[in-house]
């Protein structure tokens, strides 16, 4: 066991499966003993876990008290909201986007938001900027699956299993 450890729940399988898994592989090769597994089976068991990142989907207002017990566990908390690639135009009236997809004080619970560009970083900035030093801009785990390289590994692996 390396020390340090990432638990990413995975909420809907058919979305998220390979992003996590790619987010979990890329951890692992940085030396993080990662647990991926259904949202009920990690958050069950992260009370007996380690300390260490839990690495939530969204930081929505109604998240407050969840992150609370995460905190009161002794993890830190990381997430993102992949569904923010679908949003780009965030000065024609998407603002509410961010206001309903983030909150202010679940933002002030958590250690980072990654962000999947500069213009959803700067947008989340704006609405908050007393947290501005936790929103960063780190790309989108799903849509790195369609660079050229990952694209071709899957190719290699669909052509061995037949």
């Amino acid at each position: 066991m390396s020390g340090h450890h990432l638990y990413a729940p995975i909420f809907v399988t058919s979305r998220e499966f390979k992003s996590k898994v790619l987010i979990a592989a890329s951890a692992a090769e940085r030396g993080f003993d990662t647990y991926l597994g259904s949202d009920v089976a990690i958050h069950s068991r992260l009370p007996q876990l380690p300390p260490g990142i839990y690495f939530g989907k969204d930081a929505q207002p109604n998240k407050t008290r969840w992150f609370d017990e995460v905190r009161s566990m002794g993890h830190g908390i990381v997430v993102t909201d992949e569904e923010f690639i679908f949003v780009r135009d965030f000065d024609v009236g998407h603002d509410w986007f961010i206001r309903v997809r983030t909150g202010e004080q679940t933002l002030g619970m958590i250690d980072a938001f990654l962000c999947p560009g500069p213009a959803q970083r700067d947008a989340i900035r704006r609405h908050v900027p007393h947290h501005a030093r936790r929103i960063q801009d780190t790309g989108n785990a799903r849509l790195d699956l369609l660079r050229p390289e990952f694209v071709a590994a899957a190719t290699a692996v669909g052509a061995e299993l037949g």
